[in-house]
């Protein structure tokens, strides 16, 4: 095989590939896709049910190998914070479709399966969180107007007091400046009475 490809050669055998190996899974096809309109290179992926993707891609160093490699849910693909490795495995772009098909099945599938189903986890978790750190805010919001609106997504009060809501919406940040030290001594009061309850 010639090793100095171009772009579009090595998507088209990418595809090819794809295409052959989606034939021998029902549930699952060969797609081309783009990171972004205006860019020319694609990403060849082998989707399957429940948001499942394989990427499909030769390596431009030795196009006699093709390296398949388990995607992140949608939308989450190069979020490298969830410590969750990318399952992969390579072949012979000469081995027979079924053949890598199944030594895909085999050597993939578990632990990409597996590491999906952490990400799509820590997802749900993340979406959650900022869920209930919106309903606090707002809750905020709406039992103390002073505070005015809220910026920065979790942010509430100007000057001498501002509140800021933490991730998850247990917690929060409160800074007072240049306050009368009668309401210091009230906010601590009521801090160090929760905290002895705690």
């Amino acid at each position: 095989m010639n090793n100095d490809l171009s772009t579009r050669q090595k998507h088209d055998r990418e595809f090819g590939l794809a295409e052959l190996i989606a034939s021998q899974w029902p549930e699952w096809t060969a797609t081309r896709r783009k990171h972004r309109p205006d860019e020319p290179y694609e990403s060849v992926e082998l989707v399957g049910p429940n948001g499942h993707r394989i990427d499909v891609s030769l390596d431009w160093r030795n196009p006699e190998r093709v390296e398949f490699r388990g995607v992140y849910p949608q939308g989450y693909e190069h979020d490298d914070s969830w410590g969750v490795d990318n399952p992969k495995i390579t072949s012979s772009i000469h081995r027979n479709p079924s053949v890598i098909s199944k030594d895909i099945a085999r050597r993939l599938m578990p632990g990409y399966l597996t590491a999906f189903a952490q990400v799509h986890k820590r997802m749900t978790d993340r979406l959650k969180a900022a869920d209930n750190q919106a309903t606090t805010v707002e809750a905020l919001q709406t039992a103390f107007p002073a505070l005015g609106e809220v910026y920065q997504g979790n942010k509430l009060g100007r000057w001498p007091l501002s509140l800021t809501v933490s991730y998850g919406g247990s917690s929060g940040t409160l800074e007072l400046h240049s306050v009368p030290i009668e309401i210091i001594h009230s906010v601590l009061d009521a801090y160090y009475k929760e905290q002895a309850n705690a």
